[in-house]
């Protein structure tokens, strides 16, 4: 499900400093599924599901999957980014997610609410969408790696576990590499999780 907590405005940034209808829609696609997950009617019947998902946050969603344009603010701009990184289930990895990176570049492009600036190169401006495009997204395939792998080394672990025979001294030292390995890997991953502001 979507991970839809409203956190605060970004620090030192007005929210009514900039015009930005973007930033209007992602609250308005949070709250409409915050009610989702209170208020939608607990039953297997998936067209009254539906019906509240429409009632909800499914035309704020429906916008985002077609947004075109920067961001109107540095809080909507960073907003953007971590519905695009964090919004699993919703729009995390979609469409949306692209639309949301690349409306937030927009915006930095710009050099805030103000026209383009100095980097105003058709080619030059392209290449930054892409490259932050990648970035976001090799961020993300790194994080489920890193992800992967742990559970691997933990079945390792459990196996190894099954195979120690007391005086054992090679499975021994196998369980104390693994576990070595598996304190390297979460350290890893809590370190990108840091880097893309979420929280253990």
């Amino acid at each position: 499900m979507p991970n839809t907590s409203v956190p605060a405005a970004a620090e030192g940034v007005s929210a009514n400093r900039c015009k930005d209808p973007l930033l209007a829609v992602i609250r308005a696609y949070q709250q409409g599924y915050d009610d989702f997950n209170v208020n939608a009617p607990k039953t297997s019947d998936d067209s009254a599901v539906s019906a509240y998902v429409d009632a909800s946050y499914g035309p704020h969603l429906a916008r985002l999957n077609d947004w075109e344009g920067p961001a109107g603010s540095m809080e909507g701009a960073v907003e953007a980014l971590r519905l695009a990184l964090n919004d699993t289930g919703g729009v995390k990895d979609t469409e949306a997610g692209e639309r949301m990176v690349a409306a937030a570049l927009a915006f930095l492009e710009k050099g805030g609410c103000g026209t383009i600036g100095a980097r105003d190169d058709e080619g030059e401006v392209r290449a930054a969408r892409i490259e932050a495009k990648e970035t976001a997204l090799s961020l993300i395939d790194l994080q489920d790696r890193l992800c992967h792998v742990r559970s691997l080394v933990t079945l390792v672990d459990y196996a190894l576990e099954g195979m120690s025979l007391e005086g054992d001294e090679e499975v021994n030292a196998l369980q104390a590499g693994v576990s070595q390995v598996y304190d390297g890997v979460k350290s890893a991953e809590d370190l990108l999780k840091s880097v893309r502001g979420e929280t253990s």
